[in-house]
């Protein structure tokens, strides 16, 4: 099976935590299905294909079990899958907001250092947002 160089470089990344490479998934997903480059059947047998290489993140598991349901029936239409996706993205680009505002609620971190030793997307995403309102 031919797989599109951009979900390649994702599904070949080594170095990159779930989130973001979720992001990226989600960003080459929505290029494939808005330019029409996957038909409906090969674009259940790249989802299919990338839940293999991926299934140890969590994450993506449970955005391709969504992704799969959104397929409606069993010739399901990519712009099924292109509006969940779309629909995905656009609910959780303000999570890291959402965060720090918990964060902010249930703990207080005025004038407080913050150490992680986490190279993770998500948390740096909410310490950048900690950072601006500061």
């Amino acid at each position: 099976m031919e797989v599109p160089a951009d979900i390649q470089r994702i599904l070949e990344d080594r170095k990159s935590g779930s989130i973001a490479l979720l992001n990226d998934l989600i960003k080459a997903l929505e290029q494939e299905l808005g330019e029409g480059r996957l038909s409906p059947g090969t674009f259940l047998d790249q989802i299919t294909h990338i839940g293999t290489k991926l299934s140890h993140f969590a994450a993506i598991e449970n955005f391709l079990i969504g992704l799969r349901d959104s397929l409606k029936g069993p010739n399901g239409e990519a712009g099924d899958a292109l509006e969940y996706i779309t629909g995905y993205r656009r609910y959780w680009q303000d999570s890291p907001e959402k965060m720090a505002g918990n964060l902010l609620a249930s703990v207080r971190v005025e004038g407080a250092t913050l150490l992680t030793h986490s190279h993770s997307e998500t948390i740096q995403s909410v310490l950048k947002v900690l950072k601006k309102r500061d």
